[in-house]
């Protein structure tokens, strides 16, 4: 047994060496973190609980020390988590999670992040923060511009749970007066270039109006309610195969899927590889590096593609089809006319 000595670390020195050792070596014995400090094991048991209580400790009760009667030693455990998990993680696999774990807070905005979700998604972070010896943010994300209210999200989110049909009004960019959509189903919620859509049927009283919408959310007047009806989704919609032939959120069933056909500059191209705006595609040509010239995909032709296309500048050159290179070169064109 080891014995006091006159030259022992100050207490707050010990309670960190104490709590480095537990990360180094899990579960161990009092005596044995009492012969690494070279104090008695009686030392130990005051430091231990000295961690448990400080309100200046940096670990901020996020972590403490537990005597684990199954492995018959001190271990570090979460404070405060009512399901424990044996798991063994190596630290590529918690950098990983601390990863998707930043991925997941951007979105804390959304009715589901409440206060408990926020306290746990941060009691993790900081725990992965402790194992990994992480003190600085690595990552860093651009500032969602827009986003809709937690209010109006929930409203969607619960009527598609319910299957429960809702009506609205609705602003939309082309129409100042906006709509009034009186019987509309929603059937799922979808995220799109920093925006949320819900994608549902209007069942409308005309025939014709009767169609799948995709509307953003943001652009929902606040005189929203539900009708008091319920519905069965339309047998056979398939979110994935409805959006599979369109770009964006735009899709016009009465559009005929064409074979878009397009020829990249070299660096265009290496951009394209790198992050193609459209899945799948074909390779008909390629530069001697590999680099893709021309591509193929199939698509419904339609203002999302269009505007893509433009903002790629010279870089791209439409070939095929007509239609579309025409409404590219009308938008060049309209730009050109600015400055003259």
């Amino acid at each position: 047994m080891a014995k006091n000595r006159k030259n022992t670390l100050p207490q707050r020195k010990r309670m960190y060496q104490i709590v480095e050792l537990l990360k180094t070596y899990g579960c161990v014995s009092r005596q044995f973190l009492a012969n690494k400090l070279g104090v008695h094991a009686n030392t130990i048991t005051t430091d231990i609980r000295a961690i448990n209580h400080s309100q200046t400790s940096k670990y901020d009760h996020d972590v403490i020390v537990n005597k684990s009667q199954k492995k018959g030693g001190y271990e570090l455990v979460v404070k405060d988590l009512t399901l424990s998990l044996e798991i063994e993680l190596n630290r590529q696999q918690l950098t990983t999670i601390r990863r998707a774990l930043e991925n997941i807070r951007q979105y804390d905005y959304l009715p589901l992040f409440t206060d408990y979700l926020n306290q746990a998604l941060e009691k993790l972070d900081k725990v992965l923060r402790f194992h990994l010896e992480e003190t600085k943010q690595h990552i860093y994300f651009e500032p969602i511009p827009s986003s809709p209210s937690a209010e109006l999200f929930e409203f969607f989110l619960k009527a598609i749970e319910d299957q429960a049909e809702v009506c609205f009004h609705y602003q939309s960019p082309k129409n100042s007066a906006g709509f009034y959509y009186s019987a509309f189903q929603p059937y799922a919620l979808k995220e799109y270039g920093n925006r949320w859509y819900v994608v549902g049927y209007y069942n409308s009283d005309f025939a014709e109006h009767r169609s799948i919408n995709t509307l953003a959310v943001d652009r929902v007047m606040d005189n929203h309610s539900l009708t008091g009806n319920h519905f069965e989704p339309k047998q056979g919609f398939d979110m994935t195969k409805h959006f599979v032939h369109s770009l964006g959120m735009t899709v016009d069933l009465d559009v005929p899927i064409e074979n878009v056909v397009l020829e990249f500059e070299h660096i265009q191209g290496k951009f394209f590889a790198s992050k193609p705006f459209h899945k799948p595609y074909e390779t008909q040509d390629s530069y001697e590096d590999g680099t893709p010239k021309q591509v193929s995909m199939q698509l419904r032709p339609n203002f999302d593609l269009t505007r893509k296309l433009v903002e790629m500048g010279a870089g791209v050159k439409v070939l095929a089809p007509k239609s579309l290179v025409e409404s590219v070169m009308a938008k060049h064109q309209a730009a050109l006319d600015q400055y003259k």
